[in-house]
């Protein structure tokens, strides 16, 4: 939606003086894995959620696209975060409650020129959920999820697989039909545009998003480490 939370909130008010349709295209959370898992915690197939992780990863970085701004980090700082990171942010807030800390890690790792390429974090949710966030630009493709609560673990490990791992042992596997979720985005929006509904994805949870990721940029950046040998001392005189 925007680089940052104070540009995504005026394009809000814009829209909103205007009398049109905001929508952001956060499509990822209308995967059909995605809205089976948020259907399985609204029914506490797995008790309590108490923690997520989460890999949106790409090897987009590993080519020689560097020309446009998207790769220019003056312009695009963090670009796996600005890329497919925020739409792991997205479904992340659409799954759990208010978003409330973050802790980040972001730099340049194995991408072309000097593009920060990864970002690891940890976010903390208002309804105790806490999520480890892995997201890379430079590794191989992947797009999953694990939820652990108190009575199981819900696993997704592609697009048309759900994992039910119970606590007494049990497991079920769940297939999942593709679906295309641009359309499906698409077609909503047209109908908002129609009857001046809101639309599930619009100027909040973009916003709240964008919020997110600014959140994590600032972490990594103030963030202030600590050399373990300053706590334990080794000694090799023997």
């Amino acid at each position: 939606m925007a680089m940052n939370a104070a540009d995504a909130i005026s394009i809000q008010r814009a829209a909103q003086e205007a009398g049109v349709c905001l929508f952001v295209g956060h499509n990822t959370r209308r995967e059909s894995r995605f809205r089976k898992i948020k259907n399985m915690l609204d029914q506490a197939r797995i008790g309590r959620p108490i923690i997520a992780n989460i890999s949106f990863t790409s090897p987009a970085g590993l080519g020689q696209q560097l020309g446009s701004w998207r790769y220019d980090p003056k312009q695009t700082p963090a670009v796996a975060l600005v890329q497919i990171g925020i739409h792991a942010i997205d479904l992340l807030n659409y799954l759990f409650s208010y978003p409330e800390r973050v802790m980040a890690d972001i730099r340049s790792s194995g991408a072309a020129g000097e593009i920060e390429d990864l970002c690891m974090a940890t976010m903390h949710y208002a309804d105790g959920v806490t999520a480890s966030f892995n997201n890379g630009y430079a590794v191989a493709r992947d797009r999953s999820l694990k939820v652990h609560g108190t009575k199981g673990v819900l696993i997704t490990p592609d697009e048309k697989t759900i994992i039910l791992r119970e606590s007494d042992g049990r497991e079920a596997h769940i297939a999942v039909e593709l679906n295309d979720t641009v359309l499906e985005e698409f077609t909503e929006f047209a109908n908002c545009c129609r009857s001046k509904r809101k639309p599930e994805t619009g100027g909040d949870e973009g916003a709240l998003a964008v919020a997110v990721m600014e959140a994590m940029l600032d972490s990594s950046r103030a963030s202030q480490y600590r050399n373990i040998r300053d706590y334990i001392s080794i000694r090799t005189d023997r």
